[in-house]
């Protein structure tokens, strides 16, 4: 099955099991009310599964926090389970610190390890850019929830050591995943990207925080709000699982329809985090004004030249970013140009150095090969040489024409081909004759090599239907500053190549430097 079709499937459930929950709760269908809590086991059970197709399709060494995550998701199931237990057996919540805790906060740890393990293999994310926007967010977090949980905890009488730790931990916790969130929503890369993963786990870390703030905050106020946020405890694991499906073969865009396709959603995405911090600080000021009752024309007056002061900042920003996005999309765009330049250029010197028909290089790279084999004086090169002519080529062509002619010399390159060595330089020289030069290969070698190519075209089928053979000419010697030039070893080859017609075909004739035959 597809990941698509996973990704569809795992969304769909999320959907159906919210519309379920909220219909059960709201109805109170079968009196299911009151179990509400294990509902939300069903949520969270799903997402193993989910991790399941998750893990099997990464990489193994891209299966690290998905695997994490998966633990994490382990352990609240055994903190929840545990609580649902507990709940309905006694009919009373757990005290704080109980075994339940151990899960929860295992669970925040995981998931935090998790966490570093994605953001120290994603490229994308920066963590070390903490951006003024991370810091101001994260100190107007600290304090709305501070107030809101920390200071009601501290404030509790006749509280223990152990229960006090325990209690802060979770909010503690929250600042630490608020902070994990702030850095992936903030710093994943750049306007003109968009990266589905990152955001969806951004998200589930959201959930994360709001869910336990709401849940902390309903315990100091009891406003009865925890059973209306189970079903979110329950789904944000399985959304983690789907931010692994995303994950899986997930790149960055290039200028490319996909870069278009997600432009709009990436302006909303960073429209937001542009807003995120004047947001929060805006709340504390709200909150510091209702708390200590100053409401007069003085604090109204300032407080609305806050606003525009930030409403201008927020503009400019924005505008700053546009530019920015304009400039690497500008530069994006540009390297897309060099590159299909590069790859231009790259064909075109293909092109000028090989043979259309057979695929070997060609006269032109040959010769300059050649050349610069005698440019360079500074040490002796030992070099093979062998010329091959097809024998009788003209008649090939004249009895069955000039389409079996140029199959006959594809098959003769494809087994040139076959005893070539890779720093072998094979080529066609000009209509039915190659040439190849073999580096370090002594006289016994190269000759060795050309009696190997005839008897790879006596073994080749539909050459040996057609009664192809070759001639071949061999030489070796070095190539130095001296008389040893380089189209003197061509001449010595081609001298060879003749004797070797001259004496029937079909065979191969070795000159040395010394015009010795071997």
């Amino acid at each position: 099955m597809s990941l698509l079709y996973y990704k569809i499937f795992f969304t769909s459930y999320i959907v159906i099991y919210f519309v379920i929950y909220y219909i059960v709760i709201s109805f109170d269908l079968l009196h299911l009310s009151d179990y509400s809590d294990i509902i939300e086991l069903f949520g969270i059970i799903a997402s193993f599964p989910a991790f399941a197709v998750c893990i099997y399709n990464h990489h193994k060494g891209e299966r690290a926090p998905w695997i994490w995550f998966a633990i994490t998701a382990l352990l609240f199931f055994i903190g929840d389970s545990l609580w649902a237990y507990i709940v309905h057996t006694t009919g009373e919540e757990p005290e704080t610190p109980s075994i339940c805790d151990i899960f929860y906060i295992a669970n925040t740890i995981t998931c935090l390890i998790g966490l570093a393990i994605y953001v120290l293999k994603n490229e994308n994310i920066d963590i070390t850019n903490l951006s003024i926007d991370i810091i101001i967010s994260i100190l107007a977090a600290f304090d709305i929830i501070f107030l809101s949980t920390i200071n009601p905890i501290l404030a509790e009488e006749n509280i223990d050591y152990i229960s006090l730790y325990v209690k802060i931990a979770y909010p503690i916790g929250d600042i630490t995943l608020l902070f994990a969130f702030f850095v992936l929503f903030f710093n994943t890369s750049e306007v003109h990207f968009f990266s589905k993963t990152n955001i969806l786990i951004a998200f589930s870390f959201l959930l994360m925080f709001l869910s336990d703030q709401i849940y902390l905050i309903d315990s100091v106020l009891k406003l009865n709000l925890t059973m209306y946020m189970e079903p979110v405890w329950g789904i944000i694991y399985l959304i983690l699982a789907i931010a692994g499906l995303c994950d899986q073969g997930e790149y960055v865009l290039n200028a490319s329809d996909k870069e278009v396709k997600h432009a709009f959603r990436a302006k909303i995405i960073d429209n937001i985090r542009t807003l995120i911090p004047y947001i929060l600080t805006f709340s504390i000021l709200i909150y510091v004004i209702v708390k200590n009752n100053i409401i007069d024309f003085a604090s109204i007056w300032a407080l609305l030249l806050f606003t525009l002061l930030c409403l201008r900042q927020v503009i400019i920003i924005v505008r700053n970013k546009r530019l920015l996005a304009k400039i690497q999309l500008n530069e994006v765009m540009l390297n897309l140009k060099n590159s299909e330049l590069e790859k231009l250029n790259e064909k075109i010197q293909h092109d000028a150095q090989i043979d259309s028909l057979t695929q070997l290089y060609n006269r032109r790279f040959i010769d300059e090969v050649l050349e610069e084999l005698e440019c360079d004086k500074s040490q002796k090169k030992l070099f093979g040489i062998m010329i091959i002519d097809v024998d009788l080529f003209k008649k090939i062509n004249d009895k069955f024409g000039h389409q079996t002619g140029d199959k006959v010399l594809r098959a003769v390159a494809d087994c040139i081909k076959a005893i070539t060595r890779t720093n072998d330089i094979a080529c066609r020289f000009g209509g039915d004759e190659f040439i190849v030069l073999l580096p370090d290969a002594t006289v016994d070698a190269v000759k060795l090599v050309a009696q190997r190519l005839i008897g790879y075209i006596h073994n080749n089928t539909y050459l040996s239907e057609l009664h192809v053979t070759l001639s071949i000419g061999c030489s070796s010697w070095y190539i130095d500053d001296k008389d040893n030039k380089a189209d003197r070893l061509l001449k010595i080859a081609d001298d060879a190549l003749y004797r070797a017609k001259d004496r029937g075909r079909d065979g191969v004739v070795v000159i040395t430097n010394e015009l010795v035959e071997v």
